[in-house]
């Protein structure tokens, strides 16, 4: 179980990002995009601190 522990932060990273994606591709203009792409970055930010600090 502790080797499946960064691949859930891995998978909620690629999650936000097909859903930026995707709200970038149909509903530009709404700017909600951005919100997505910064949830990617904090997830991907603590999957690495998770790495660096286990």
């Amino acid at each position: 179980m502790s080797q499946l522990q960064p691949l859930f932060g891995i998978l909620i990273a690629l999650s936000f990002s097909f859903r930026a994606y995707m709200e970038w591709r149909y509903i530009r203009e709404t700017k909600s995009h951005f919100i997505s792409l910064v949830l990617v970055a904090v997830s991907l930010i603590f999957t690495i601190a998770f790495f660096i600090f286990r």
